[in-house]
């Protein structure tokens, strides 16, 4: 995730785009064709009872029109107690052109897999994913090839089916997990290796906890102006922006995050659901839950970028709230016109004791002397684009190990369409 998404002074124009361009370096105006993103992650972790991690390990990622385009990332090893442990992990991403059109496609490879104390073990996991769009036809594929798998307690298939799911009692485990979406411009992949969520306490994680191996995005469509609109989109529950010392060995990162395919969902609600998150002193929530879905037509598009967050305290107690909710949604109207629209709920909010009214004020500002500013309801839009941020609170001093200047995001939504310089 670009952190210019978390930047208050950034305009929604460039706030939006921010979430377009990625790791492309072209600033260039589109050209009739093709655009693109990719990205393949070692891990993805949210470890209830200790703290949360949700940045993508070893992270590649593309973005953009400009070809080729590629990138690539590593680490020696990831550790996290007895939860997760991992050796070498290896990821890469990229497109290029070919006759009739373009190849966009996604890599990773994640050795010396062992999780939660040798409930899950596997020697070597390697992922691909494969899009094409050639004369005007897309296709979309994901395969995972595990090298000496062992499950306690099950008996899991040399050659792993895609979407095999298996209940262990303490943990479901999913494996070779694929979703191929086909919309009209285009073709995106959803994917990962294996995805592990506790049911039940276990090994200092608490239920709810969930590792996800090698998890992936690919989108390969048309871009205007052969094609559709082209929809910009993400959404998150909560971020925090500096790394939290002593805590996990870990930095909180995107919880839930989402980003909407450039064309669209094809109408399906796409979403990701964490049970808790648990920073001591820092953050605490619930439930947290984001949702997305977007169509992209010829002459019109839309989207919408949602959040709901329940049961929410920050800095000990300093905010509280029920449940925070909102959404960003963008139109483009046969005529050529957007029409941007902002939702936004807090249910029973508190900051340092005071009630805040369920439908407080876009752009409210608090400042709680000797320890934070806090900004509720931040709204912004554009032309093409619309943002609202839950609560973001910024500390004024250092506290809870956090050091000045440290942000705490609670709730984000950015959409945008035709956001392409």
């Amino acid at each position: 995730m670009n952190k210019k998404l978390i930047g208050a002074a950034i305009s929604i124009v460039a706030l939006a785009a921010a979430t377009v361009v990625g790791s492309t370096a072209s600033s260039a105006a589109p050209t009739p064709g093709l655009a693109y993103m990719a990205t393949m992650g070692g891990t993805q972790a949210r470890i209830l009872g200790q703290t949360i991690t949700s940045d993508l390990t070893a992270q590649s990622r593309i973005q953009g029109f400009a070809y080729p385009a590629s990138n690539s990332n590593n680490v020696a090893s990831v550790h996290s107690g007895n939860v997760l442990n991992l050796g070498a992990v290896t990821t890469n991403v990229a497109a290029k052109k070919v006759p009739g059109g373009a190849d966009v496609t996604a890599a990773g490879e994640t050795a010396g897999i062992n999780l939660l104390g040798g409930l899950v073990k596997v020697d070597a996991i390697q992922s691909t994913v494969t899009t094409h769009f050639v004369n005007g036809v897309a296709t979309g594929s994901a395969h995972t090839t595990f090298v000496g798998l062992h499950v306690l307690g099950a008996n899991i298939p040399v050659d792993v089916p895609e979407n095999y799911t298996v209940n262990l009692g303490v943990a479901v485990l999913k494996l070779n997990n694929v979703n191929v979406l086909h919309v009209a411009s285009g073709v995106a992949v959803f994917a990962s290796a294996l995805d592990l969520t506790l049911l039940k306490p276990s090994n200092g994680a608490g239920a709810g906890t969930e590792i996800i191996i090698n998890p992936s995005q690919v989108d390969n469509v048309l871009m205007v102006p052969v094609g559709p609109q082209v929809l910009n989109g993400v959404a998150y529950a909560s971020h925090v922006s500096v790394t939290i010392p002593h805590v996990a060995e870990a930095e909180s990162g995107y919880t839930a995050e989402l980003y909407q395919p450039r064309a669209g969902t094809a109408g399906q609600t796409v979403s990701s659901n964490t049970l808790k998150i648990y920073i001591p002193q820092v953050l605490t929530i619930g439930a947290i839950g984001t949702s997305q879905e977007g169509v992209a037509a010829p002459t019109t598009g839309q989207l919408t970028e949602s959040y709901a967050i329940g049961k929410v305290n920050v800095l000990s107690g300093l905010i509280t709230a029920d449940a925070i909710t909102g959404s960003a949604s963008e139109e483009r109207l046969a005529d050529g016109t957007y029409v941007p629209t902002i939702t936004s709920t807090f249910v029973n909010l508190k900051i340092a004791g005071h009630a805040i009214p369920i439908d407080v004020s876009p752009n409210t500002h608090i400042d709680v002397l000797g320890l934070a500013s806090i900004d509720i309801n931040k709204q912004a839009t554009s032309a093409q684009a619309s943002a609202v941020y839950g609560v973001t609170v910024t500390l004024t001093v250092a506290k809870y190990g956090l050091p000045v200047g440290a942000q705490i995001n609670i709730g984000v939504a950015i959409a945008g369409i035709n956001l392409t310089a």
